[in-house]
């Protein structure tokens, strides 16, 4: 494997997500990001306020505010302030957003059975223990103040 094939591999896996996504951005007229925002806070209930979701998805918050206002406007999140910091808005799903949820869960759960068809139970054992290897080098070479 050459340096620049995980990239390509990751981009690929990329475009395979996007695909199976926009079936349902289309269905429920929300974007990606939309639906990112709205898996983000559906599979991580702590992570509630768009400063959050930002941090946590690494997306630019320029992006994800007209994004979390959208998804305001068209009914599937609401805003609630934080009872001890009037300052923080939480966000939070409504129950119009179940059939999006549900629909993200199912793309999710068919996009995972995808990329590990024909693959063993150790082989999917291995591969994320590799994967999680991979990340926890990214992430110390960016706490070094690396490249």
């Amino acid at each position: 494997m050459q340096r620049h094939d995980i990239l390509i591999i990751f981009r690929q896996f990329r475009r395979l997500y996007d695909a199976m996504n926009d079936e349902i951005c289309e269905k429920h007229c929300v974007t990606r990001l939309e639906t990112d925002i709205a898996a983000c806070l559906s599979n991580n209930a702590e992570l509630d306020t768009a400063s959050d979701i930002v941090e946590y998805r690494m997306l630019l918050k320029s992006n994800v505010s007209p994004a979390v206002e959208s998804l305001i406007k068209k009914g599937f999140l609401t805003r609630e302030r934080d009872e001890n910091d009037r300052r923080k808005i939480h966000l939070k799903l409504t129950e119009k957003a179940d059939a999006l949820i549900h629909d993200i869960r199912v793309m999710q759960d068919g996009f995972g059975g995808e990329l590990f068809c024909g693959f063993s139970e150790s082989e999917r054992n291995v591969f994320s223990d590799l994967l999680n290897k991979m990340a926890l080098n990214a992430e110390n070479v960016m706490m070094k103040g690396g490249k």
